[in-house]
């Protein structure tokens, strides 16, 4: 069963029509201490949303643990709870916007105002963003997200916050870090769109330091169209800036068989070694990290984990291994742990705190308008139920928390957090990917044992760099072909979706219900007409009101004495 643009534009019409009909009154919204926030996570990925993503998964485990952890506090101490609705956005903008719809049936049925319904957290990129707030914006929804986006003017709402913004300065500063430690003088550069910020900054930095310079081609990498030469040129290596590890997939893909010196920065986990050609020992991974310890293996969902093993694992067996070249190492990759799978994304650390920001400004609110007083009231009471959303807003822009992990530290929205990155490299003689060092902040923090990182030789006339290439304009976007897939395809486990319904169950709902509605209106706007023409009619029978209007009879009368006068006249001018 195939979904397309007309039921999406059908079900926002009918959630348009119910918000319109049947706004949430305060009374209404009572009977609970417990609000609800949204998570629109990438949990799957795909042509049909059948993918499980090591990120999403991640960020489904943070946000579980952060959750409990906020719960066991809040509940004690103030009488509430936060209760976590996850949507599954398939990692496409489409998917997104369903997930945001998803979101806003669910919360319908029992309140869509703060402080009971506290808004969404996600999507994370800028497309996605646009196309949800298409529908949020008209219910007046706050969005928290976990990174800063410069490029949307969704970032200039007042109902977006983001948590954290990325250093790019740091980001490029560890790329020049790793260069130095190869003592390589020149590179040319390649980024997915999404990095093109970042490659800014990078070839920027290397305008401010004499001993590296950018030499040869800036590219721009599409997800969309074949993958341009970027390993030629007489540069000592390519730096690659990715942010998907689908992206980095493809880049490796076509890397295989070359000796070309290469850094690859990938932005989000989810690359696995077998993807990293065993004879890539020039080649270098700087993968970025979470900057804090949260508690995802402990939390992880087990089905979803479970799963997620046996996908990676048929991935292995039937691209992999069914490729003659790649049979001798098929047995040694299938039996060794994979070490990248252990590294926690980035997305972690801000979707986590995200949480408590929201936590603290519920509390300050609650304290101001419950526990403020003589008779100071536990849990929801009827002036925090009152609460307009413009001052939930203020509440949010005001929040701080801190973070009960190791780092226990002060958070707050738009904080910059550092940065971090592990290095990984296959080793020469037996090919096995080795975690080489790490880089915190743009410093070389450590470097394994025993390793040494190998010294570029350069020719006595080597070419001098010349004028720093520019970053290419970026083609005309097009976007992706819309996804369809089966609705009731997508897992449906009760921890992560709390609609039972499917996609054209909520539709018939929604509609039947606006449907309903509107006739129950209209029979009575039909009964109270009919009232009060009866009541005008009694009265004036009866004398008891002056009015302009003459009776019936009268009216009669004087319609037929017309009608005979207009015969006489046209049968005199005939």
């Amino acid at each position: 069963m195939k979904r397309n643009n007309h039921f999406q534009a059908l079900l926002f019409a009918t959630l348009f029509t119910l918000n319109c009909l049947t706004p949430p009154a305060a009374s209404a919204c009572s009977g609970t201490s417990s609000a609800v926030v949204s998570a629109l996570l990438p949990l799957h990925t795909g042509s049909d949303c059948s993918a499980l993503q090591l990120r999403g998964l991640q960020q489904l485990a943070a946000l579980r643990a952060v959750v409990n952890e906020i719960n066991n506090e809040l509940k004690p101490q103030d009488g509430l709870t936060i209760g976590l609705q996850v949507q599954d956005t398939c990692s496409t903008p489409d998917g997104a916007m369903r997930a945001a719809m998803r979101s806003l049936v669910d919360v319908q049925q029992t309140c869509s105002n703060p402080p009971l319904y506290l808004g969404m957290l996600g999507p994370e990129d800028a497309e996605s963003l646009a196309k949800v707030k298409g529908v949020s914006r008209v219910f007046n929804a706050t969005h928290v997200l976990p990174n800063f986006l410069s490029s949307t003017k969704e970032a200039e709402e007042d109902t977006v916050f983001f948590v954290s913004m990325e250093r790019h300065k740091e980001q490029a500063q560890s790329v020049i870090t790793l260069l130095k430690q190869l003592h390589w003088q020149s590179f040319s550069v390649a980024f997915e769109e999404s990095m093109a910020e970042l490659a800014e900054v990078l070839i920027q930095t290397t305008k401010e330091d004499s001993t590296v310079c950018v030499k040869g081609a800036v590219s721009r990498l599409s997800a969309l169209a074949v993958l341009p030469n970027i390993f030629a040129g007489s540069q000592d290596g390519v730096v690659v800036l990715t942010d998907t590890h689908q992206m980095a997939a493809k880049v490796l893909q076509a890397y295989q068989a070359l000796t070309t010196p290469m850094i690859l920065l990938v932005r989000t986990v989810g690359l696995e070694t077998w993807q990293i050609p065993r004879s890539a020992s020039k080649m270098y991974l700087l993968q970025q990290v979470s900057t804090t310890t949260e508690d995802v293996p402990e939390t992880m969902n087990v089905t979803l984990k479970t799963e997620y093993e046996t996908q990676r694992q048929a991935e292995f067996q039937n691209i992999h291994c069914k490729d003659i070249t790649n049979a001798a190492d098929c047995a040694i990759e299938s039996s060794t742990q994979d070490n990248l799978l252990e590294n926690v994304d980035v997305s972690v650390t801000s979707m986590a705190n995200a949480v408590r920001l929201v936590a603290s400004a519920l509390r300050s609110v609650h304290r101001v308008r419950c526990m403020a007083g003589t008779t100071p009231t536990f849990g929801m009471c009827p002036k925090l139920m009152a609460l307009p959303a413009h001052e939930w807003r203020n509440a949010l822009r005001r929040a701080t928390a801190v973070t009960k992990n190791s780092d226990n530290h002060r958070v707050r929205f738009l904080m910059e957090l550092s940065t971090n990155f592990n290095i990984y490299s296959r080793d020469n003689i037996e090919g096995n990917l080795m975690k080489v060092g790490s880089i915190v902040a743009g410093n070389m923090k450590e470097v394994a044992k025993d390793y040494t990182f190998p010294v570029m030789q350069h020719a006595s006339n080597v070419t001098a760099c010349g004028a720093t290439p520019t970053i290419p304009i970026a083609p005309p976007h097009i976007p992706p072909p819309t996804t369809t897939f089966d609705e009731d395809s997508i897992a449906t486990l009760k921890d992560i979706y709390t609609s039972e319904y499917s996609f054209y169950e909520l539709v018939g709902m929604i509609c039947g219900v606006g449907f309903i509605m509107f006739g129950i209106m209209a029979l009575m706007i039909y009964l109270i007409y009919n009232s009060l023409v009866e009541k005008t009619e009694k009265e004036v029978e009866s004398g008891s009101v002056d009015t302009v209007r003459t009776s019936r009879p009268a009216r009669r009368n004087f319609r037929d004495t017309f009608r005979r006068n207009s015969s006489v006249r046209s049968s005199t001018h005939s």
